[in-house]
Parts: structure tokens; C-alpha cells; sequence
């Protein structure tokens, strides 16, 4: 095919735009149902859209590939790193390799002209502002069912940064949760509130969720937190309401002791009060702590996926 017509996504190709997402997307598990009230409202109405990178590749009038991007948020979150272009999303159907080739050329290019001087693909690292909870959960990682796009982003100098996997728990077959027994016999304490949101960047980047956290204590003292939310919108292939877990951590010298089980037992427990019937989260697939945590709270792996970057501009 010849290469297409790229253009900026404006109000007048939400339709178009939402009609080829929702089609691309819907067999890729976790990903909601894409409207054009959605893509007006998430990507073409977006607070953070003066800092988007939103390309369509057209044939004629019909869209044959999307390309969303933005810079990496600098910390604070109210600000842009201009340094590092971050590509949200791509999708271009197989075959069709040069939407994918110049919606890449076209990022990459608007990303020079900002300044930056390295970049990085379907990657948490760009604050998701865009994405989280519409494509494939929580995270804008490249699911494996899509070899085409990676492909073109090798293409276009990118490399695997990280392989992913995404697990999923029925919040129904979940063993009981059970705190740790800490050998010094400290008292394992677990508190949840609404997540206090930081900066534009934040705050976008979970517009249309409500995200709490769980905070552990050990004798007085943070032992570590976990960040989760419902995804609205989100159903899992059983038609299911579907939770996320957003972010895990536990404090080093604590680690290895039940701690993070015990906080991901803690939210299990929260979603599944919410009305979720299944829990995801993406985990690195070297990091054998957490995976044996996820495991041991019923956690199993429901998707092969994997982020990029490209170091030089």
C-alpha cells in the first residue's frame, strides 16, 4: 500500500478514530469499549492535550492506524520532560506496515522538535495520562498478541526495555488474606484511604477512577503501600467488572516477610466489596518476589507483554 496521509486527531475524527479502536481493540482482553465521547473527552479534550503527540494514518477518510504520544512527566507531575517522547499507543492492522512506519517516522520526528533526545514505547514510565484503564488494564504495555506493532518499532530502533506479564485474579477463588508473623513480633498494621493525587500528571493520568491505597506499618513504622483501583468500563472476557492493582512496593529491608502479601490481600478484599470479580496487575517478568506474591494471593498469568525504548534520537 502507499503511505498514508498522516494527520493530528481533531473533534472531527473522534468518530472515526473511536470506530477504529474499538475494533482493533476488542479482542484484546481488559480494554474498554472506546466511544467518540470517549476519544473527544480522553484524547482530543485531554488537559494535557498542548502536550500530545495524537496522529492518525488516513487512507482517503478512513483511518488505518493510531499513534498517541507526549513527553515524559517531569517530577512533580506538573510539568513536561521534554527530553524523553513517550509512544502511549499504537495500533495499525497487520499487513499494513507503512501506517505503522510513518505514524513512527511522524512521532519521532515532533519528538525532535521538542527537544528530546531519546524516546520510549508502551512504557509506564510516561505517566499513562492518556491510557490507563482503556487499553489492555492499567498499563500501556505491548501486549504479545500484537508481533506486527513491535516489529515496527524495531523498524524505527526500538528494543525491548522490559518483558511484562499481565496476571489476573478471580477475586472469588483468592486464598483468605493472612499478615505476616514478623520475627521481632511487631504488629503488622493495614490502613486505606483515597490515593492523594500529585500534579497534573497524576490527576489525569486517573481521570474516571477512583484509586486508594493501602499503607502498612510494622511497629510504628512504613512498611510499605499498594495502589489499586476499579476500572470503569473494563470487563474482563466473562463480562465481569475488573480492578487493578497500580503499584506495589515494600521497604527493602522488610521484604521476603508476607508484607506485600498481606497489602495485595488488602485490596483484593476492598475491589471485591466494590463489585470486582476479577483483579490485574502487570509485574516484570524477572521479578520473582513479586510474582511469588501475586501467586500466592491467586494470581495467574493471563498475558504476555513488553515495553521499549530507543536511547538515541
Amino acid at each position: 500500500m502507499p503511505a498514508p496521509r498522516i494527520e493530528r486527531l481533531g473533534p472531527d475524527l473522534a468518530g472515526a478514530v473511536a470506530e477504529f479502536l474499538a475494533a482493533r481493540t476488542a479482542s484484546l482482553p481488559y480494554s474498554a469499549g472506546l466511544t467518540p465521547k470517549l476519544v473527544r473527552e480522553r484524547l482530543t479534550a485531554h488537559p494535557l492535550r498542548a502536550e500530545a503527540t495524537a496522529l492518525v494514518a488516513l487512507e482517503g477518510s478512513r483511518p488505518v492506524g493510531y499513534l498517541h504520544g507526549s513527553p515524559r512527566p517531569a517530577p512533580g507531575g506538573d510539568d513536561a520532560d521534554l527530553s524523553v517522547g513517550v509512544v502511549n499507543l499504537l495500533l495499525f492492522d497487520e499487513g499494513t506496515d507503512e501506517a505503522g512506519d510513518a505514524l513512527l517516522g511522524a512521532a519521532l520526528d515532533e519528538f525532535r522538535a521538542r527537544g528530546a533526545s531519546s524516546a520510549e514505547a508502551m512504557t509506564a514510565s510516561g505517566g499513562y495520562p492518556f491510557f490507563r484503564g482503556l487499553f489492555c488494564g492499567a498499563e500501556p504495555a505491548l501486549p504479545a498478541d500484537l508481533p506486527h506493532v513491535a516489529r515496527a518499532l524495531e523498524r524505527s530502533a526500538f528494543s525491548v526495555r522490559s518483558d511484562l506479564v499481565l496476571l489476573s485474579c478471580r477475586t472469588g477463588d483468592a486464598p483468605p488474606g493472612s499478615g505476616p508473623s514478623p520475627s521481632d513480633g511487631g504488629g503488622l498494621e493495614i490502613s486505606t484511604a483515597a490515593t492523594k493525587l500529585a500534579g497534573l500528571w497524576q490527576r489525569s493520568s486517573w481521570r474516571g477512577m477512583t484509586p486508594r491505597t493501602a499503607s502498612a506499618t510494622l511497629g510504628g513504622e512504613a512498611a510499605g503501600r499498594i495502589v489499586f483501583a476499579m476500572l470503569p468500563g473494563v470487563h474482563s472476557g466473562a463480562r465481569d467488572a475488573v480492578g487493578a492493582v497500580a503499584e506495589l512496593s515494600v521497604r527493602a529491608d522488610l521484604r521476603r516477610r508476607g508484607i506485600g502479601r498481606a497489602l495485595i490481600a488488602a485490596a483484593l478484599g476492598e475491589m471485591r466489596s466494590a463489585g470486582a470479580a476479577e483483579v490485574i496487575v502487570t509485574a516484570e517478568a524477572d521479578s520473582e518476589a513479586a510474582l511469588a506474591a501475586y501467586s500466592s494471593c491467586g494470581f495467574r498469568t493471563a498475558l504476555a507483554m513488553a515495553s521499549f525504548r530507543r536511547l538515541i534520537l
